[in-house]
């Protein structure tokens, strides 16, 4: 409760800015836009410890915690067009038979 209570605070007040004339507005980091994007990850981020920490569903979130123990990796790939050019560049005996070709997608 700790945590929902000042994220819902957050995005009815978000709201209420943006109905009164302070639209959301990412370009600008309006007030109404933080405090919704603010709001809203607060409440996911208490979805997500109730979730773990209280009931114990850690396999949902494998996947996150995969991407947090390697999230200097994961940027550098793609940050640095590393990883499609490393997708596209192993193939079979011509530049088609491509990772991607194999999964379905055209390069």
């Amino acid at each position: 409760m700790q945590w929902i209570i000042p994220a819902v605070v957050l995005l009815v007040l978000g709201f209420i800015m943006h109905f009164s004339g302070m639209h959301f507005n990412k370009a600008l980091y309006s007030s109404s836009y933080t405090c919704l994007t603010a709001g809203a990850a607060g409440i996911l981020f208490a979805g997500f410890y109730v979730l773990v920490d209280v009931y114990g569903y850690r396999r949902l979130t494998f996947v996150l915690e995969w991407m947090g123990k390697h999230s200097m990796m994961i940027y550098i790939l793609a940050a640095c067009n590393l990883l499609p050019i490393f997708l596209q560049g192993f193939y079979w005996k011509n530049p088609e038979n491509n990772i991607f070709r194999l999964i379905g997608i055209k390069s």
